[in-house]
C-alpha cells in the first residue's frame, strides 16, 4: 500500500513525496502499523532498507497526535504558528496572563514568585530559574527584567538541560549587573554595570545566530554567537539578594522586529508541551547527527502544533547517544527507540537496562506506558536476545532478514594475499609504515606490506575515485592515511589528488570526526578511512565501493561493513583483502598504549610482543578461518568472487555500474501506474457502494 494508506499525517506524506517515496519498503510496511498501534517492536532488516523512516515516521505521528490532543484539551498550550508572531510594537497589556507559577517557571528552592515579581529568601547565595516558554529555529525574541532592589543579578538564555544559574554551562548565556557576560563559567567584560531601577532587555536572534542586550533602551552590541542554533532556548535568570520584575508580553523599550517571548514563542510551556516525548539512542555521534537530520527532514511540514527535534533537552523528540541520555529527564518519555540495538547493548547493556527501568518506574503514575522499539540489521545477536525480555513488553518481532545474509544489491570479492609469493604490483609502490610487529615473523611483515600496496594498485588499475576503506584499528587507519598521503602527486589533500583521503577513527574528537565525515560526503575527499565502530550505520548516498584491509572476526560486523554500499537499491561492490596465513596483530590488555606521539595518540609504546594466552598483548589473526565464517553469509545461488592479485581484474558480475540505482525508469513508471490503479480501484469501489444504497 502507498504511504497515504498508513494513516500518517498528510504533512508526513508530503515529506515522503518530496523524497520521491510512493510505496514503502518492506520494513516500513511491516513496522509502521504496529508502532502506530502502540506495540513494542523488534525489527531486523538489511542495512539500507529504510529502517530509519520505519521508526521515525510513526514516532513523529504519535508525538504530533499527543501534542494536538494536549493543545485541544488545554488552551494554555496553544501556540502561534511560525511566521505569524507579533512584534513588540503590537504588544498590549491585555495579552499578559495573571503571572508566573510553577507550570511556567522552574528554579532553585528559595525563589519566591508573585505575579511577575521574583525575589530570593537568601541574600548570601545565588538562586536561579528558567521561564518555561522557549524559542528556537528562526526569528528574533526578547524579554525585559527590571531590577527593583540592591543586590546582584544575571539575565540571559539557556537550554533546558543547563543549571538554573545562567551563564555556567556550554549552552547558557548570561549578562550580570557587574558588567560581566558569562558563558560556560567564563566571565568577560561587556557593556556596563547596572542596578536598582535599571531595565535590561535580553535579545536572541536565530537569523543571525547571536545574543545581545539593551540597557535602558541603549544597545550594548553583540554579546555572543550561538554555538547551537537548533536547540530550544528559555529565558533564564539568577540573583544574589536582588529582586526584579520580568516582562514577557509587553516591554518598556520596544525593539523593532523583535517579538516578546510570550507572544512569539513557538514552543509551549515546558512542563506541558515541550517535554521530551520520544528518545532515540544511537551508538555513535555521527549516527546521532545523521538520524537527527532525517527526523528534521520528515517533520518539516508538521505544524499546528509543530514538533521540535534536536539533540538536547527541551525538544519533543531527542536524538542522542547512550552517554548523552543520562543528562535528560525521563519522566515524560513515551517512546524509546534503540537504533543499532545490538551495538548499544555491546557498549553498555547494564546502562541501557537501567535507563529503561528508570523510564518505566517514572511512568507508573501515567496512563500511557513506555513504548520500546529495537531496530538493527543484526538483531539476532545474542546480546540482544538475552536482554530483549527485560527491554520490551510482549514485543512484535519483524524479521525480514531470517538467516543473516549479504544484501542482494552488494557484490563481494576477495583478494587472497599469499605472503610466500611475489606479486607484480610490489615494485611499483613504496613500502608502507606498519604497526611495529613486522619484525616478529616474516609472514606478518609480508601481509602488512602487501595489503596496502595491493589496495592502491587496484584503485589505479580500475581508476576508482571514491570509496570507504575499513581497517582493524585506529593505528592501522592512521598508517594507511599516511601511506596514501605519500603517494599523492600534489601538495593539497583534496579531490585533485589521486589518493585524497580523510580519517574517521574512534580516537578523533567530535569536531574532527564531524568535519572529516562532512568533507567526504561533500566530495572534498575521495576516500574515507575508518574503523568498524566509527563507520557503523553511516549512510552516504550512492557510495559505490568499500574496501576491507582485513576480514572481520565477527560475521555480524562484516554485515555492517558491506552494508555501507548497496543502499537504497544502488549497486555496490565490497572488496576484502585476506591473507592465506595467520598474521600477528596487537590485542592490547595493557593500559599504557596511549602515550605515543601519533595523531590519534594511540601508537603503542607497549613492547609486550607475547601472545595474549602467554600474558602478552598480541594475537594471531586467523583470516582464513574468519573468511570461511563470513562466506556463509552469501545467499544461496551467489558466491564470494575471487580477484587474482596478479591481474587484479574485477569479475563482471553485474551489468549495472556500481553506484547506480537498480530501480530502472520502467520500474518507477510501474510504481506510479500501480499507485494510479490503487486510487482508481478505491474510487470505483466507493461508487459501486454508493449505487448499492
Amino acid at each position: 500500500m502507498p504511504f497515504s494508506e498508513f494513516g500518517l499525517d498528510p504533512c508526513l506524506n508530503s515529506a515522503c513525496s518530496d523524497l520521491g517515496w510512493i510505496l514503502p519498503t518492506p520494513i516500513q510496511a511491516e513496522a509502521i502499523p504496529p508502532i502506530l498501534g502502540g506495540r513494542d517492536v523488534c525489527a531486523a532488516a538489511e542495512t539500507g532498507s529504510g529502517k530509519t523512516a520505519a521508526f521515525a515516521l510513526p514516532c513523529l505521528q504519535l508525538v504530533h497526535e499527543h501534542l494536538r490532543s494536549a493543545t485541544l484539551s488545554n488552551t494554555s498550550c496553544a501556540r502561534q504558528p511560525r511566521g505569524n508572531s507579533l512584534s513588540s510594537d503590537d504588544a498590549s497589556p491585555g495579552t499578559a496572563s495573571s503571572g508566573l507559577d510553577t507550570s511556567t517557571f522552574s528554579g532553585d528552592p528559595g525563589l519566591h514568585i508573585s505575579g511577575y515579581d521574583i525575589s530570593p529568601d537568601n541574600a548570601s547565595q545565588w538562586l536561579g530559574g528558567r521561564i518555561s516558554t522557549g524559542v528556537s529555529l528562526k526569528g528574533r525574541y526578547c524579554y525585559e527584567c527590571k531590577v527593583t532592589s540592591s543586590g546582584i543579578v544575571r539575565f540571559g538564555w539557556s537550554t533546558d538541560g543547563c543549571k538554573y544559574s545562567v551563564g555556567l554551562d556550554h549552552d547558557s548565556y548570561g549578562f550580570g549587573s557587574t558588567g560581566k557576560k558569562s558563558n560556560g563559567g567564563k566571565f568577560l567584560d561587556y557593556g556596563a554595570p547596572y542596578g536598582n531601577g535599571d531595565v535590561l532587555m535580553s535579545i536572541i536572534d536565530f537569523d543571525r545566530s547571536e545574543i545581545s542586550y539593551k540597557l535602558n533602551g541603549r544597545h550594548l552590541g553583540t554579546a555572543y554567537k550561538l554555538k547551537d542554533t537548533k536547540s530550544v532556548y528559555f529565558p533564564a535568570v539568577c540573583t544574589k539578594g536582588a529582586t526584579f520584575t520580568v516582562y514577557l508580553h509587553q516591554v518598556t523599550y520596544p525593539e523593532p522586529g523583535c517579538t516578546p517571548v510570550a507572544l512569539g514563542a513557538h514552543v509551549a510551556p515546558r512542563e506541558q508541551c515541550t517535554d521530551t516525548l520520544c528518545l532515540v539512542l544511537e551508538p555513535t555521534i555521527e549516527m546521532s547527527n545523521q538520524t537527527l537530520e532525517y527526523f528534521q527532514l520528515y517533520a518539516k511540514y508538521l505544524t499546528s502544533p509543530s514538533v521540535t527535534v534536536s539533540g538536547s533537552q527541551g525538544s519533543h523528540v531527542v536524538v542522542t547517544t547512550l552517554r548523552g541520555a543520562s543528562k535528560f529527564r525521563l519522566n515524560t518519555i513515551r517512546h524509546f527507540v534503540m537504533d543499532e540495538a545490538d551495538e548499544l547493548l555491546k557498549q553498555d547493556a547494564s546502562s541501557v537496562l537501567s535507563l529503561v527501568k528508570s523510564m518505566r518506574a517514572q511512568r507508573t503514575n501515567s496512563s500511557a506506558r513506555l513504548q520500546v522499539l529495537l531496530f538493527s540489521a543484526t538483531l539476532h545477536n545474542p546480546v540482544v536476545t538475552d536482554n530483549v525480555g527485560e527491554l520490551t513488553n510482549h514485543a512484535q518481532w519483524i524479521d525480514l532478514k531470517g538467516i543473516p545474509q549479504i544484501a542482494d544489491t552488494v557484490d563481494v570479492c576477495v583478494v587472497n594475499i599469499d605472503p610466500g609469493k611475489t606479486y607484480a604490483f610490489e615494485d611499483r609502490y613504496p613500502n608502507p609504515k606498519t604497526d611495529g610487529l613486522e619484525h616478529i615473523d616474516c609472514n606478518s611483515m609480508r601481509i602488512k606490506t602487501l595489503k596496502p600496496k595491493c589496495l592502491v594498485s587496484l584503485l589505479d588499475k580500475h581508476n576508482i575515485n571514491s570509496g570507504l576503506i575499513f581497517c582493524r584499528t585506529n593505528l592501522d587507519c592512521e598508517n594507511l592515511f599516511d601511506y596514501m598521503a605519500t603517494l599523492n602527486k600534489t601538495r593539497s589533500n583534496t579531490m585533485l589528488n589521486r589518493y585524497s583521503a580523510t580519517l574517521l577513527g574512534g580516537k578523533l574528537d567530535q569536531h574532527q570526526r564531524k568535519r572529516n565525515l562532512q568533507g567526504f560526503k561533500s566530495g572534498q575527499y575521495r576516500f574515507l578511512i575508518c574503523t568498524d565502530v566509527a563507520a557503523r550505520g553511516l549512510d552516504v548516498s550512492g557510495l559505490p565501493f568499500c574496501f576491507m584491509l582485513n576480514v572481520s572476526d565477527c560475521k555480524f560486523q562484516f554485515l555492517h561493513r558491506v552494508g555501507r554500499v548497496g543502499r537504497s537499491q544502488a549497486r555496490g561492490l565490497a572488496v576484502v583483502f585476506s591473507s592465506t596465513e595467520q598474521e600477528r596483530v596487537w590485542y592490547h590488555k595493557c593500559t599504557d598504549r596511549s602515550k605515543g606521539s601519533s595523531r590519534f595518540k594511540a601508537a603503542s609504546t607497549c613492547r609486550n610482543y607475547s601472545l595474549v594466552d602467554q600474558g602478552g598483548c598480541t594475537m594471531m589473526y586467523d583470516e582464513p578461518a574468519y573468511l570461511e565464517s563470513v562466506s556463509k553469509l552469501v545467499p544461496p545461488g551467489r558466491e564470494l568472487h575471487v580477484i587474482d592479485p596478479d591481474t587484479l581484474e574485477i569479475p563482471e558480475i553485474s551489468t549495472v555500474p556500481y553506484g547506480e540505482s537498480l530501480v530502472s525508469r520502467q520500474h518507477t513508471e510501474f510504481q506510479l501506474r500501480m499507485y494510479e490503479l490503487i486510487t482508481t480501484s478505491q474510487r470505483l469501489y466507493l461508487n459501486n457502494l454508493h449505487r448499492s444504497f
